[in-house]
Parts: C-alpha cells; structure tokens; sequence
C-alpha cells in the first residue's frame, strides 16, 4: 500500500485515482448495456403480454413471435456506452427504446435499460469498490 507522508503525494494519489474509476465504470457501463441487450426478446416481470395485432404485425414482417422488443434487431444494434471522467452514460440510439423503456400512447411501458442497471447495481457497486481500493494500493498515472 502506497503511503505518502505530505499533501502533495495525497493530492496525487488522488488524482491517479481517476483513472482506476474510469476503468470502474467502463466495465460497469459495459456490463449494464450487455444485460440490457440480453433482456430484449424475453418477457420481464410485470411486462405486459404483446397485444395480438403486434404479434401479427411482426409475424408478416417475419421477426420472432412472443419475443417482446425484437422487431428487426435495430434496437440490440443501438446500445452504447461512454466514460467521460466520473460518468458512465449507457444508451439505445433506436427512436423506439424510449417509448418502450417509459411507455407512450398504447404503448404500455417495458423498462429493459433501468431494469438491467437495478439488477446489475450489487456487481456495480462491487466493481466500483474493487477500483476504488485499487487506487489506493495499485495507483495508475
């Protein structure tokens, strides 16, 4: 473990830890979009059942039957993650996430990407931890 006797090895110390956080939430980021993308086609607790129109809608536009949120596959195309300093951004680009993670109109809500950070927040905060302690005992400049 690293030890420095003055305020300007602290500070430093300190600084290096940004980026064992950005290594942090990286790997969260990634592991949130990956359980997001996962959870597309397979009905989720308290998703409503896909109206009969909807499942004939996309039977003639030949995608799968019974599988909630795949159409074309645009929307698992559209996930992506950023880090900037000390903040992870996941989204989905596809204009029809939105209205499916909130629900608009007839269409009924069915969250995937808050869903996927809540059932990933214990191996977030794990993540995060390990590199917050890193930073401690293994600094990066």
């Amino acid at each position: 473990m690293a030890f420095y006797g003055d305020i300007g090895g602290f500070v430093a110390l300190m600084g290096s830890s940004t980026h064992n956080l950005q290594d942090g939430l990286e790997r969260a980021a990634k592991l949130v979009e990956d359980t997001a993308k996962a959870e597309l086609g397979h009905y989720q607790t308290g998703w409503p059942m896909l109206a009969a129109s909807t499942e004939e809608r996309k039977a003639r536009a030949g995608a799968p039957s019974d599988a909630p949120l795949i159409r074309e596959g645009d929307m698992q195309d559209a996930f992506q993650h950023h880090v900037h300093g000390s903040t992870a951004t996941i989204e989905n680009t596809d204009p029809a996430a939105l209205i499916q993670e909130l629900g608009a109109g007839h269409t009924p809500p069915r969250p995937f990407l808050s869903l996927a950070l809540f059932r990933e927040k214990a191996e977030i905060e794990k993540i995060l931890g390990q590199e917050f302690i890193l930073s401690f005992t293994h600094p990066r400049s």
